[in-house]
C-alpha cells in the first residue's frame, strides 16, 4: 500500500488542498464577526466563549462546503449527523476517498472519539481476509483545525488510524496544510467569500436572536 503523504497527493492533490487554508481563515474571521457583533455574546463570559467553539466548526464545515462546491463540483457534499443527531457535519465523497473536518484543541491533537469516524476509518481499511487483494480504492481523510488568540494557527490533513486504542496520524505523517503553498483570502472568488459570509453571519444573529 502506498505511504498516507503519496495517498493524500494522489487524491487530494495541492490544487486542490491550496484552497483549505484561506476558507478556514475566512471561517475564523466570519466567528470573530459575529462575537464583535453581538451584544449577547460579549455579555456572557465564559458562556460564549463555548459558543464560539461550536460557532468556530460550524463556520469551518460551511466554508469549506462552499469552496468544494464552487471549485470542485465532482466532489459530493452530504450533510450528516451522529447517531442522536447533536451533532452534524459535511462528508465530501468522491469515488474514491471520503474527508471530514474537525476543530482540535491543539494543533498536535486529534479530535474527541466518534462512532461516525471510527466508522468511516474502518470502512477504509482492508481486512484480513482481503488485505492481499486489496486495492487502493476507498480512503478516508481528516482535516483538523485549531484557532487561538483569534486566529487560525494549525491545519492538518492525514489518514486517522487506530493505534491501541488511541486515534493517531497512519504512520505519523500528515500534511501541514499552513506550511506548505496554498492561497490567500483575498483569492477565492466572491461566491466563495462574501456570499457564504453575509449567510452565516445573518443564520447566527437569528440563532442568537432565538436564544435571547
Amino acid at each position: 500500500m502506498k505511504e498516507p503523504i503519496e495517498l493524500i497527493n494522489s487524491h487530494m492533490p495541492i490544487s486542490m488542498r491550496s484552497h483549505f487554508v484561506p476558507a478556514l481563515i475566512n471561517s475564523v474571521s466570519w466567528v470573530n464577526d459575529t462575537v464583535s457583533r453581538e451584544k449577547y455574546l460579549k455579555e456572557h463570559g465564559n458562556v460564549a466563549r463555548a459558543a464560539v467553539g461550536y460557532l468556530r466548526n460550524v463556520a469551518a464545515q460551511v466554508a469549506l462546503k462552499s469552496v468544494m462546491q464552487y471549485h470542485f463540483p465532482g466532489i459530493d457534499c452530504r450533510e450528516m449527523s451522529n447517531r442522536n443527531h447533536s451533532y452534524y457535519y459535511y462528508e465530501f465523497t468522491s469515488s474514491d476517498f471520503t474527508f471530514t473536518i474537525s476543530q482540535v484543541v491543539r494543533n498536535t491533537s486529534m479530535p474527541q472519539d466518534a462512532l461516525y469516524r471510527q466508522l468511516l476509518m474502518t470502512r477504509a481499511q482492508p481486512t484480513l481476509f482481503n488485505f492481499d487483494d486489496y486495492v487502493d480504492e476507498s480512503h478516508y481523510f481528516l482535516l483538523t483545525f485549531n484557532v487561538e488568540n483569534n486566529g487560525l494557527v494549525s491545519a492538518r490533513l492525514g489518514i486517522p488510524a487506530e493505534y491501541n486504542g488511541k486515534v493517531k496520524w497512519k504512520n505519523n505523517k500528515c500534511i501541514n496544510l499552513i506550511k506548505e503553498p496554498h492561497l490567500t483570502p483575498a483569492e477565492l472568488p466572491a461566491a466563495v467569500i462574501d456570499e457564504p459570509r453575509v449567510e452565516f453571519l445573518n443564520a447566527m444573529s437569528e440563532v442568537l436572536k432565538d436564544e435571547k
